[in-house]
């Protein structure tokens, strides 16, 4: 778990450091363990409460978004994972893909990506135009 908990803390300490001006909506592209502490270690550094989620599996992807609202978050759910990069300031990926999830590069607003999947070799959660 400790693993786990300092992933996420890094993840808080980026948006924190790195985020441009104030967060509207965040992205998150995943649904296991590390997509919940990433979302509960965020509260710590943003007011940002407006999230739009996306993973492989609706059944992960309803499970979560069901407890992420039970926290006081506004969870919408998206079909891909590209259609959420224009509306969010940050997206986090943390996903086990071997070859990437987004290809799109956001357009409308300055957009912080974090890609905590990507930890070893053989993983993929960008494209590589980004």
């Amino acid at each position: 778990i400790l693993t786990e908990l300092r992933t996420a803390a890094a993840g808080a300490v980026a948006v924190q450091q790195l985020a441009r001006g104030p967060i509207a909506k965040i992205g998150m592209i995943g649904t296991g363990v590390q997509a919940r502490y990433q979302l509960r270690y965020m509260k710590q550094v943003t007011e940002c409460r407006e999230l739009i989620l996306w993973g492989r599996t609706k059944e992960n992807v309803s499970k979560l978004q069901e407890e992420l609202e039970g926290e006081g978050w506004t969870v919408d759910v998206t079909e891909t994972p590209d259609s959420l990069m224009d509306q969010c300031n940050v997206v986090i990926t943390t996903t086990t893909a071997r070859e990437a999830v987004i290809s799109k590069v956001p357009t409308n607003i300055p957009t912080l990506i974090i890609c905590i999947g990507a930890d070893s070799v053989g993983k993929q959660e960008l494209g590589v135009g980004l």
